[in-house]
């Protein structure tokens, strides 16, 4: 029987490479334990709403851009 082992997937997180094992964005979301609010998130320079997080699919080489609200001033 033949034993398969997920490395993981390299992405371009704001512009370093990282390797993942998230399937979608919800998942990569969880994984950089990005905030609740504030957080905006694009994928191959398409803005991807919250909502829709969970059915964003990502595959080997996307370019993820996290952007995170500051106050101030």
């Amino acid at each position: 029987m033949s034993e398969f082992f997920f490395i993981g997937m390299k992405i371009w997180i704001n512009d370093r490479e990282t390797v993942t094992d998230a399937c979608n964005l919800g998942q990569l979301a969880d994984q950089l334990q990005l905030p609740s609010n504030g957080v905006a998130v694009a994928v191959n320079n398409q803005m991807a709403p919250r909502a829709q997080w969970n059915a964003t699919a990502l595959a080997e080489g996307d370019r993820v851009v996290v952007i995170k609200a500051a106050c101030g001033g």
